[in-house]
């Protein structure tokens, strides 16, 4: 089951299932997505709560199973602190 995820997660960025044979991928982190998400709140007077120290925490238990969240939750936070604090 790990294989097909990684197969079709590998095929999907690699622009095999893009629309119209467009086969451009966005270049772009999970860190930096979670940045922009924070720049896009902070605009819009919102906040998200993430649990970030349970993800963290989960991450470990299940063996790195979820670092893209965690890396776009750690972006998410870090990016909000530089605008509240600027």
């Amino acid at each position: 089951m790990i294989n097909l995820h990684e197969y079709v997660k590998s095929q999907y960025e690699s622009g095999v299932y893009s629309n119209y044979g467009e086969q451009t991928k966005q270049q772009i982190n999970d860190y930096d997505l979670g940045c922009q998400q924070a720049r896009q709140d902070f605009i819009n007077h919102q906040h998200r709560h993430y649990p970030d120290v349970l993800l963290r925490l989960l991450n470990v238990v299940v063996h790195g199973k979820l670092t893209e969240v965690a890396v776009f939750v750690q972006g998410y936070y870090d990016q909000m602190y530089i605008l509240r604090h600027r």
